[in-house]
């Protein structure tokens, strides 16, 4: 007998969208959830790096992973990264005799202690990596950049997902989610960053 579609409504249903994410679930799934649920359009290049740790998590607990707990595991992969360098405030200044030039006061706290850490660079995301690197912090390149809105609107929220390369050829991604982009890029450093270091 073959299969005859019929509209849920027709039997006192709602039609709902369900994809169950389980330790053998592919790349697509989770990223559609990220996407669907919570507004975030994870980059292509991202998707193997976070689907990997959903599976570790989804092999461990034997169980499949609901939305909220998907957001869980995203929160803390990323957007909790908050050591050695946690954000305090980012500004920029253009230079006087060179338009193309961008210097960065960074204010990070290391260990408890509050510090200001300046860079110059052809843009925010240089100049913060320069600040980054006059401190002694490993050396790194940025690799990848990707910047949407979450959500439309004035006050929408802006995703940042910067992929670095260390000097020993890692690569790792960082997110950040502002409400201005400029401090959702600088959080996205440094969450790779601070990836990088662990």
């Amino acid at each position: 007998m073959p299969y005859v579609p019929i509209e849920p409504s027709d039997i006192g249903r709602e039609f709902e969208g369900i994809i169950r994410i389980n330790s053998q679930s592919g790349k697509g799934g989770v990223a559609f959830v990220m996407e669907q649920e919570f507004g975030c359009h994870l980059p292509k290049d991202m998707h193997p790096e976070f689907s990997s740790v959903v599976q570790k998590v989804s092999d461990s607990t034997g169980d499949e992973i609901g939305a909220d707990i998907l957001w869980g595991i995203f929160s803390r992969t990323y957007l909790e990264q908050s050591s050695p360098f946690d954000l305090v405030s980012f500004s920029t200044i253009e230079h006087f005799t060179d338009s193309d030039t961008v210097r960065c006061l960074l204010r990070v706290r290391v260990d408890g202690k509050v510090m200001d850490l300046e860079g110059s660079g052809n843009g925010p995301i240089d100049a913060c990596r320069a600040a980054l690197l006059q401190y002694g912090c490993r050396a790194f390149r940025i690799a990848n950049y990707v910047e949407h809105a979450r959500t439309a609107g004035s006050d929408a929220d802006a995703v940042a997902y910067i992929q670095i390369e260390t000097s020993g050829g890692r690569t790792m991604w960082g997110v950040g989610i502002h409400s201005s982009i400029e401090k959702a890029t600088v959080k996205a450093v440094l969450s790779a960053v601070n990836r990088a270091g662990k």
